[in-house]
Formats: C-alpha cells, structure tokens, sequence
C-alpha cells in the first residue's frame, strides 16, 4: 500500500452512485486495507460488531481515509462504505475460524492450534463463544434457515457490483461501445 501512496497521497477511487460499491483497478486494494486494519485493530473480546465499531469505528476509518479519496464524493457516503466492508470482512473472519474450531474435538486440542491471526486472548476467548449453549442454539436455528434459502446472494469471489461491471464492461467490447461512465446505470 505504501508503494501506491508516494509522498502521502492519497489512492483515487470510484464508487458509482447506482451500486455503493468500488469499482476499477483499485477496488481490491480497499478491500484488503480494510480488512488488514480491522484485524489489527480489533478484538473478539470486545463483543458483537456494533460494540467493536462503537469502540474503534473512528479510529479505523481515519486509517482508511488517509490513503484513500472517493472524488465528488460527500465523506459520510464512503465512511458508510468502509463500515459496510469491515463488517462484511469481520463475519467472513469470524466464520473462517470457526472452520479452524470445528477441526478439532477437544478444546484443549483447539487452544493448541490457534490461527496465527488471531491473538492467544482472543483465541481462548472464541473457543468458549464458540462452545457455549447460546452459540449453539444460535448456529443451529441459522443452520435451519440458511438451509430454506432459494437465491444466493453472491456470483464466487466477485460481488454483484464487480460482476455486474465486468459483465457491462464484456458486452461494451461485444458491441463495440464506448465504455460505461461508473456513475451510470444504463447497460
């Protein structure tokens, strides 16, 4: 990331008004920023995403903001963007360790193979959430539901947005017109 911010600048990027998505050659770079200062930053033991956010939100968007600018843009518009993606990003996070979790049997064998991206506090800490009743019954009921689902909500790795640009980006080639202005909606 430093390499792309010279001297302090600041990375360009576009979020068209039709998607609240980032869009172009640095959307994943945003992405990953965020992600590397969420998991820097927070700690399970700070309870659900609503507490974490209360307690660091502040802190992890001036991080943010201060590599990346959205032009034309009202600064609420990509501080709601930057929340929106940690928090997305926190609960794939969360869910990858509790594939590590349920690889073992024992909580002794588990507390013995903790993630290198988490800390040993915090990983005491998920081993018990992980264990507890209400966890449990949480996962089940979700479990049930999940499993009444008929639409997806994701196409693999991409987004909608980044499918959707893609796909406009194909056709725009296909057809032999001029590409598509982000702010757009028009296919």
């Amino acid at each position: 990331m430093d390499l792309k911010t010279k001297h302090g600048s600041k990375i360009p990027i576009v979020i068209p008004d039709d998607i609240m998505r980032v869009v172009g050659p640095v959307s994943r770079d945003i992405v990953n920023y965020c992600g590397l200062i969420m998991r820097s930053t927070i700690s399970f033991r700070d309870g659900n995403w609503q507490a974490i956010i209360a307690k660091h939100g502040e802190a992890m968007w001036l991080k943010v903001k201060d590599k990346f600018e959205a032009s034309g843009m009202r600064q609420h518009v990509l501080q709601a963007l930057v929340v929106d993606t940690m928090q997305t990003l926190f609960r794939a996070w969360k869910t990858r360790l509790y594939a590590d979790y349920s690889l073992y049997d024992t909580d002794e064998e588990r507390l013995s193979h903790r993630p290198n991206d988490v800390t040993p506090e915090d990983w005491v800490f998920l081993v018990e959430h992980f264990g507890s009743p209400a966890f449990k019954a949480m996962s089940e009921r979700n479990k049930l539901n999940r499993g009444k689902q008929t639409t997806k909500h994701s196409c693999g790795s991409k987004s909608f947005a980044e499918v959707e640009e893609s796909t406009y980006k194909l056709l725009s080639i296909i057809r032999g017109a001029a590409p598509r202005n982000c702010g757009s909606t028009t296919i």
